[in-house]
C-alpha cells in the first residue's frame, strides 16, 4: 500500500484494497497511508483512502501526528478540507511528540489559507487556542482575529499597539505562539562549531543553519539555544551542525527537512519554480564553492595552519590535536573523489560560482528580491567563511571582494540577523627572526641553564620518582585517549565503506 502511494495509481490501490491489503496498514516507521498522502498533497489518493474509510484520527507512532497534522504542516489546504468534510471526530487540540497542535503547525509554517479554513470551521477551537497563544507569549492586551468573512486576509495583532508593515507582520503577526509551540522551541538545541573572526560560526554549515533558524523568525535564547559542542562524540566525527528536537538529534544531512516538518521553513513563500532554482543554486554553492572552500582550508599548507590553530582552540585534548587531522583526511578524499586536487581545478571552481552568484543577485538585496529565503540563508554561510577567514593565501577572499554586492549580501545579512557587523581580521604577518645572542646574552642564558640543572638535581629521590610516575601517568592516559578516537574513527569508516559496498550492490 505504502509503495503504491509513490509509484502507483489509485486503481493499484483499489486492486491492492481488494486482495486483502488493509487502508490503515502501516510501514516500518509506524506512518499510516493517509498521513503520507495527506503530507505530499496527494488529493485523489487522500479522497480514495477516505472513501475506505481511513482512519483521520490515527496517530503515528513515529512522531505521534495525525493526517491533519501532516497536511496543516505542508500547507495543504484541499487535503484539511477534505478531512474536515470526513464526518469523523477529528481532535483539533491533539499534540504531537513536540507539543504542537494541527493549528499551531500551519501558524508556524505561516500557511494562512488553513488557517482561515480552519477558523471558518470550528472558530471556537481557534479562538481558544489564539488566547492562549496570547498569555504563552506574555501578551497582557487580548488577540483581535477578523474573520476571513470580513477581510480578505487574516490578521493577528495587538489591541492599542501601531501595525507592523511588510516582512515584520509576517514573521509575527502570521506566526502566534502557543504554549506547546513554546516548550518544543525551548527545548531546541543547536550543536555548532563555535564562533570565529566575526562569523557565527568557525563552519560554513553552522553558519548556514543560524541564518535558516532567523529567517523563520526564531530568537536564540528564546525560540533555541546555541551551544558551542565541545562533546567528543558529536565532535570526533566532524559531524555539525546538529539540533536536538527533544529527544532526537538531527544529524546534518536531515536538518532542513526536519526543520520544515515542525513549521520552520525558511523558502515557505517559494513557487514551485522558485523551489527548483534554490535547489540548484544550493548544489553550486555546496559543491562548486564549497569544493573550494574545502581545498583553500584543508590542503593549502600555509592556510591549514590557521584552521587547525582555530579547532584545536575550541577543543580539549586530545581532540585539539586528532579532530583537525582526521577532518583534513576526510577532505583529501572527498576532494580526490572530485577529482578537485590540483590547485587550479579547484580554485577555478570557486571563482566560478562566485561570479555566477554575483550575476543572478544583480542589484537586489537577497536572491527573491526584499525577502531572504534559504537559499540567503545558503549563501551567506559560505561566503562567510570566504570572506572573514584570514588566511595568509586568499585568493578565495580576493575573487569575492571583487565582486561589491555579495559583500553587501554579507553585511546586510550580518547586521539585519546577527546585530553586527564585526571588521575583517587581517591576516597575520609572519614573526621576524630573533636578533642573534650577544655574548654576554649567551653567558647569562648558560648561567640560568646551570642554575636549572642544579635545583633540579637538589630534588630527593622520592621526589623525583613522584614526578616520574606522574608524568608516565599522563603520557598513558594520553595515549588511551588517542587509541580511543583512532578506534572509533577506524569503526565509523569501516561502517561507512560497508554501507557503500551495500548501495553498490
Amino acid at each position: 500500500m505504502h509503495r503504491l502511494l509513490v509509484h502507483g495509481t489509485v486503481d493499484e490501490l483499489e486492486r491492492a484494497w481488494r486482495n486483502g491489503c488493509p487502508v490503515d496498514a502501516v510501514d516500518e516507521r509506524g506512518r499510516r497511508a493517509l498521513y503520507l498522502a495527506a503530507a505530499a498533497g496527494e488529493v485523489e489518493v487522500v479522497e480514495w483512502l477516505l472513501r475506505h474509510n481511513a482512519s483521520v484520527s490515527a496517530v503515528n507512532a513515529e512522531d505521534e501526528r495525525t493526517a491533519l497534522h501532516a497536511a496543516c504542516a505542508s500547507g495543504h489546504s484541499e487535503v484539511v478540507q477534505m478531512l474536515i468534510d470526513s464526518k469523523q471526530d477529528i481532535d483539533f487540540a491533539a499534540r504531537d511528540c513536540f507539543g504542537l497542535s494541527a493549528p499551531e503547525l500551519a501558524a508556524s509554517g505561516r500557511h494562512l489559507n488553513v488557517l482561515r479554513l480552519l477558523l471558518s470551521h470550528h472558530s471556537p477551537v481557534l479562538n481558544s487556542w489564539l488566547n492562549k497563544a496570547a498569555h504563552a507569549s506574555t501578551i497582557t492586551t487580548p488577540l483581535r482575529v477578523q474573520p476571513p468573512s470580513c477581510s480578505s486576509r487574516m490578521q493577528l495583532e495587538q489591541e492599542d499597539e501601531p501595525r507592523e508593515s511588510g516582512f515584520e507582520r509576517s514573521m509575527h503577526a502570521q506566526r502566534p505562539r502557543s504554549r506547546g509551540e513554546t516548550a518544543v522551541e525551548s527545548a531546541m538545541r543547536l550543536l555548532q562549531f563555535s564562533s570565529a573572526w566575526g562569523a557565527p560560526s568557525l563552519d560554513a554549515e553552522c553558519t548556514r543553519a543560524q541564518a535558516w533558524l532567523r529567517i523563520c523568525g526564531l530568537t536564540p535564547g528564546v525560540d533555541y539555544t546555541v551551544e558551542d559542542c565541545n562533546n567528543p562524540q558529536v565532535a570526533v566525527g566532524g559531524r555539525l551542525p546538529v539540533v536536538e528536537l527533544g529527544p532526537k538529534l538531527v544529524e546534518p544531512s536531515e536538518l532542513y527537512a526536519a526543520l520544515r516538518s515542525c513549521g520552520h521553513d525558511a523558502d515557505s513563500s517559494l513557487s514551485d519554480s522558485q523551489r527548483a532554482d534554490t535547489t540548484a543554486y544550493t548544489a553550486l554553492v555546496t559543491e562548486q564553492l564549497g569544493v573550494a572552500l574545502l581545498y583553500s582550508w584543508w590542503v593549502e599548507a600555509e592556510n591549514y595552519e590557521v584552521i587547525r590553530s582555530a579547532y584545536a582552540g575550541r577543543l580539549p585534548i586530545p581532540l585539539c590535536y586528532y579532530l583537525p587531522w582526521s577532518i583534513r583526511r576526510k577532505v583529501h578524499s572527498q576532494l580526490a573523489r572530485r577529482s578537485c586536487i590540483e590547485e587550479e581545478l579547484a580554485y577555478v571552481r570557486g571563482e566560478d560560482a562566485l561570479r555566477a552568484l554575483s550575476s543572478r543577485y544583480g542589484e537586489k538585496p537577497y536572491f527573491y528580491g526584499n525577502h531572504p529565503t534559504g537559499i540567503d540563508a545558503t549563501v551567506f554561510g559560505y561566503l562567510t567563511a570566504v570572506y572573514r577567514s584570514p588566511l595568509p593565501k586568499d585568493r578565495l577572499r580576493v575573487a569575492m571582494r571583487s565582486y561589491p554586492n555579495l559583500v553587501q549580501l554579507c553585511e546586510r545579512m550580518s547586521t539585519r540577523f546577527f546585530d553586527s557587523s564585526a571588521p575583517l581580521v587581517q591576516p597575520e604577518a609572519p614573526q621576524a627572526p630573533l636578533p642573534p645572542m650577544s655574548g654576554k646574552a649567551i653567558g647569562e642564558a648558560e648561567m640560568e641553564a646551570t642554575s636549572n640543572k642544579s635545583s633540579k638535581s637538589n630534588r630527593t629521590p622520592k621526589a623525583q620518582r613522584f614526578k616520574q610516575r606522574s608524568r608516565n601517568a599522563l603520557i598513558a592516559a594520553g595515549a588511551s585517549a588517542l587509541v580511543y578516537v583512532f578506534a572509533t574513527d577506524m569503526a565509523g569508516s569501516w561502517q561507512q565503506q560497508g554501507d557503500a559496498e551495500e548501495e553498490e550492490s
